[in-house]
């Protein structure tokens, strides 16, 4: 196990790259924006509300795996399981009640109908989860010092149950060249509670940049996977001429102070590259 970490200076982006595996000790790793490479992470799994969350297979093979204390329960996005033990008992429903999951399917882009699994034995159970698309899984604390994230459309894997999943709207410019739609995923802590649990995944390895007061950032409308920070949406260029040279459109304009999680890899883009090197009829 080792760190490796540069010093942060003022006004910079704090680039972080976690991943929980095998339920065993690890370390954090951070980099300078612009400065050195980026090692392999791990950290302990994190653990809240009599629930362990953990990430084994780092990479394109990420799997979640959740501990559940007796009469424990997680809340996962419908479909994601893989495997359980017995005396986990899976329940689907409309989390929040019939106007948050409404708002969750037609507007957040989620599921209608989420899963409760109950833990009902006398000893710990585990549950594990798989996201839609081959890429890594993050875990997120939710506290005083971050209650809400955004989250892109079919990022959302798995939280505890103080953890309540709505939707918010944006401006019409981020809803056409941005992330989400007019509506986005919201996850924050549900009212009375103080700390919370969230996992997202997406396609491609995950990473997250911190970015102090003032701080900015632009991340590839592609890439955004969740943000707690402001952005706007600006070309790529400072002309559409040179805009459309570049290839990469509008991006997305990060604004501190937040966290940005980005994927290292675009669904849309490789799904445009496997249509064009698909042999013709």
């Amino acid at each position: 196990r080792r760190t490796w970490q540069q010093p942060i200076r003022d006004g910079r982006a704090r680039h972080t790259s976690t991943t929980m595996s095998g339920g065993a000790a690890g370390d954090t790793s951070e980099f300078d924006a612009g400065t050195g490479s980026m090692p392999t992470p791990c950290v302990t799994p994190l653990g809240m509300d009599n629930v362990t969350f953990a990430v084994d297979s780092q990479g394109a093979n990420a799997l979640l795996r959740v501990t559940l204390a007796p009469n424990a329960v997680v809340v996962s996005e419908s479909g994601a399981m893989v495997c359980h033990e017995t005396s986990i008992q899976l329940e689907g429903k409309m989390h929040g009640g019939l106007k948050k999951a409404f708002g969750r399917s037609l507007l957040g882009g989620e599921s209608f109908f989420q899963v409760r699994s109950t833990n009902n034995g006398q000893a710990p159970a585990q549950i594990v989860y798989a996201p839609r698309l081959p890429g890594d899984i993050l875990v997120l604390k939710l506290d005083k010092e971050m209650p809400t994230v955004s989250i892109a459309d079919s990022a959302f894997l798995a939280s505890t149950t103080s953890v309540e999943l709505g939707h918010k709207s944006q401006s019409l410019g981020k809803a056409v060249f941005g992330q989400g739609g007019v509506f986005v995923c919201n996850a924050k802590l549900a009212e009375g509670t103080t700390s919370g649990v969230v996992a997202i995944a997406a396609y491609g390895g995950l990473h997250s940049i911190e970015l102090k007061d003032g701080a900015e950032y632009m991340v590839d409308n592609g890439h955004l996977v969740a943000w707690t920070c402001k952005y706007k949406i600006r070309k790529a260029a400072k002309s559409l001429i040179s805009t459309a040279k570049t290839g990469e459109g509008f991006v997305c304009h990060c604004i501190g102070p937040g966290k940005v999680f980005f994927s290292s890899r675009n669904w849309e883009e490789f799904m445009k590259q496997v249509v064009k090197d698909a042999p013709s009829k």
